[in-house]
């Protein structure tokens, strides 16, 4: 009897899991930033006026693509479809630059130019990141609490990461996501709980 209980248990937890913060695998995952709420304040990104209607246009139509990948009409941005909107943006500006300076003369001038021009790239991609992480707390999705605040918290210090381009921290399996979240704030863990378990607990700590 207990061994043909505990397989539905398990599946029931993975599903409330699923259910409560996000589709898919990774941190990166999670239902974070509110597309509305961005849509409002972007304005205050100060880079190119073409430039930052390039960035809308990439983050909406990776909020379309990811309606359709998982059947919700959530109007929001996980982290990992940010960091594609955004590398696309560069893309688009690097694609520019080079299509530029492709025709451009004198050509011996070209190489200095392209120094200059990919500087200007990286400082407005800089801008983008840095943007997102300064108004983090601004353009969060109204989740109605079902993410813990801790796990907020600690999605703000992968979006500094990111920001800084050392690495892609979205990419963490969400389990030790949230097992990491649990042991930063000193919270009991031990290997046989659950990711439920875990969860819970995160949640019951509320703000502190």
């Amino acid at each position: 009897m207990t061994l043909s209980m505990s397989p539905r248990l398990e599946q029931r937890q993975d599903m409330e899991l699923s259910a409560n913060i996000f589709l898919g695998d990774y941190s990166g995952d999670i239902a974070l930033l509110s597309l509305h709420k961005i849509k409002n304040r972007i304005p205050s990104l100060d880079i190119d006026k073409g430039v930052r209607s390039k960035l809308v246009k990439q983050l909406l139509k990776e909020n379309r693509e990811y309606r359709n990948e998982i059947g919700k009409s959530w109007n929001c941005i996980t982290p990992i479809r940010l960091d594609n909107a955004v590398h696309s943006t560069r893309e688009y500006l690097e694609n520019t630059v080079e299509t530029a300076l492709s025709t451009y003369e004198p050509r011996n001038i070209v190489p200095r130019l392209r120094e200059i021009m990919t500087g200007k790239v990286k400082e407005q991609d800089d801008k983008i990141k840095r943007w997102f992480v300064d108004h983090y707390d601004e353009i969060l999705y109204d989740m109605d609490g079902k993410i813990p605040y801790a796990m907020v918290q600690r999605m703000r210090e992968q979006l500094s990461t990111w920001s800084l381009g050392h690495e892609n921290p979205f990419y963490t399996p969400i389990e030790d996501f949230v097992v990491e979240t649990a042991k930063a704030k000193g919270l009991f863990y031990h290997p046989s709980m659950s990711t439920q378990d875990v969860f819970d607990a995160l949640k019951e700590l509320g703000e502190k």
